[in-house]
């Protein structure tokens, strides 16, 4: 299954022609599909700059080593906590703005 999407995805990249268009449909198109909100946490380009800049060396395997880190985990792990904090924020933000409106009348308690 992971060869099919792979060739299709290979052709789509051909077809539309800038890798950032084509990433940026995708990854668009899977967000509204199946309801996510995507967001890139981190670049291989910004790994290599980074290993360059600090270390003056370049490691063409680094984003994959980087990639298989605790930190990056932690990263993922964090975020994740973080998103559930601001999306209770998002929802109190949206029902105080409609009781504003007059839509909805109610007490919309701080989200903790």
């Amino acid at each position: 299954m992971a060869s099919l999407a792979k060739r299709f995805l290979d052709e789509l990249y051909d077809e539309i022609g800038s890798p950032e268009d084509a990433a940026t449909t995708i990854i668009s198109y899977i967000q509204r599909r199946h309801g996510w909100d995507m967001e890139i946490l981190a670049d291989q380009r910004e790994v290599e700059e980074m290993l360059f800049k600090r270390f003056s060396r370049y490691d063409e395997e680094m984003w994959e080593k980087v990639l298989n880190t605790d930190a990056i985990s932690d990263l993922h792990h964090e975020v994740y906590k973080l998103s559930q904090t601001y999306i209770g924020y998002a929802i109190d933000e949206v029902l105080s703005e409609e009781d504003v409106d007059g839509e909805e009348d109610g007490n919309h308690p701080e989200f903790d």
